[in-house]
């Protein structure tokens, strides 16, 4: 089993051949955290903008199931097989928009 040692830590930024100086330590830790932080913003504006798009889908997806049949195309005929089917796409953009 391997013995840990400051030098093998990621936050000894020691130039080579210098000797090792625990004081640079927190300089490292505040850069390394300052790029947790970088990175979760990254993610953060992603997934924001994912929920815009998504949140922009669901409304478009609200206006079309209110959307009824024409009176001269699937509102002539209310047994017919393509009314059934275009009611189920309806009722479909109605379930997704939610």
């Amino acid at each position: 089993m391997k013995t840990l040692r400051f030098q093998d830590a990621f936050w000894d930024n020691s130039p080579p051949g210098e000797p090792l100086d625990y004081r640079r330590a927190p300089s490292k830790l505040y850069v390394e955290a300052q790029h947790g932080a970088n990175e979760c913003d990254e993610v953060l504006e992603f997934l924001q903008e994912r929920l815009r798009i998504e949140q922009s889908y669901a409304n478009a997806l609200g206006h079309l199931a209110r959307k009824q049949p024409r009176p001269s195309g699937l509102g002539r005929n209310e047994g017919a097989t393509l009314r059934k089917a275009f009611e189920g796409l309806v009722a479909e953009c109605a379930r997704l928009a939610d």
